[in-house]
């Protein structure tokens, strides 16, 4: 039931402890309690809620006045004794309840102002850091989590579990999956210190659609990572830096180095633009490639309207060997594959 200021129990002239009940004093609505008006043995008044009153271990006994009573009024001096961790070096200050605080510094070097009483009662033992490093080992599971490695599993599984994030779309929405000991950190740090994990390299799949399980994934140098990625859905003219500007009627082709474009040339044909652009590829990046072998259905279906556009002679080849072998001593038929 739900507790209203009409419902109440007159609580007027009874005793709780040193305090006498004189008279209501308000409702809080916020609370739903009603707090009253108390006279103290030693003459003061305090205006105390009825729950409070009511508790018989922890319940307000006084005005305030009982506490202070309890305090010992002898200061002992604990001047170079040892509580826990802390040794005290000087008086600090007293408080409004009288109460005696001490300068006192832990073995870890801090130093920190503590409650003699509190210090005696065994509840001050440190300045804090006995605490810190219970709650690291309660809450500490493997240790890790700061570590490269961590960081490379936690990006691993939020790029291919987490619809939120940026990356999703390129590996969870195409279907890539972990393997589902992978999914546990211990494991998968386990294969890679046992498959040639280091500080200065990064995961690979060495099929680019392929899972993350082991019968896939490498270790290599970050900077070759760049390597024979796939060409992007948003792509139209079927390979990446090849652009058709209708104005010229001809492809445009650049490359871009640590993101600063360069201008290759105006070519024809999309064969012939693709072979400029992959030439540069094999220049800049010391006989690798930035990207995979293009999709031949996607080029057959960008041109199907004007096959010219493709080549010369119109002809499409039936598989995309065809266009490595037409111009072997240009494009290298030996590609290394790379994520």
């Amino acid at each position: 039931m739900v507790r209203s200021e009409k419902f109440y129990d007159d609580m007027i002239g009874s005793k709780f402890g040193k305090l006498t009940v004189l008279s209501k004093s308000h409702w809080d609505d916020k609370r739903k309690v009603w707090f009253w008006k108390c006279l103290c043995d030693c003459g003061n008044e305090a205006v105390v809620n009825q729950e409070s009153l009511r508790r018989k271990k922890s319940g307000v006994k006084s005005c305030g006045c009982l506490r202070k009573e309890t305090i010992v009024a002898e200061k002992e001096n604990l001047v170079g004794k040892r509580f826990g961790k802390l040794v005290v070096i000087s008086e600090s200050h007293k408080n409004k309840y009288g109460e005696w605080f001490w300068n006192c510094v832990c073995d870890c070097g801090k130093t920190v102002s503590a409650n003699g009483n509190s210090m005696k009662r065994g509840n001050k033992k440190s300045c804090g850091c006995l605490l810190g490093a219970h709650s690291r080992r309660v809450n500490t599971k493997h240790g890790r989590s700061t570590t490269r490695l961590y960081q490379i599993h936690s990006s691993m599984r939020a790029r291919c579990t987490n619809e939120k994030h940026m990356a999703y779309r390129n590996y969870g929405g195409r279907g890539i999956k972990i393997y589902e000991k992978w999914m546990n950190f211990e494991a998968f740090e386990s294969w890679a210190k046992e498959n040639g994990y280091a500080e200065d390299l990064t995961i690979e799949r060495i099929n680019v659609d392929g899972n993350y399980e082991p019968s896939n994934c490498k270790w290599i140098p970050l900077k070759e990572q760049i390597f024979n990625r796939r060409i992007p859905k948003s792509n139209k003219s079927g390979y990446v830096g090849i652009t058709y500007k209708e104005n010229l009627k001809k492809f445009d082709v650049r490359l871009s180095i640590r993101k600063k474009p360069i201008f290759i040339g105006y070519y024809d044909t999309f064969i012939e633009a693709f072979i400029a652009r992959r030439e540069e590829e094999f220049k800049y990046y010391e006989g690798r490639y930035l990207y995979e072998y293009p999709d031949l259905n996607k080029i057959r279906e960008v041109y199907k309207n004007n096959s010219l556009l493709f080549s010369k002679d119109g002809e499409i080849p039936k598989n995309i060997e065809e266009l490595t072998n037409k111009e072997e001593s240009v494009i290298p038929v030996e590609i290394i594959q790379e994520d």
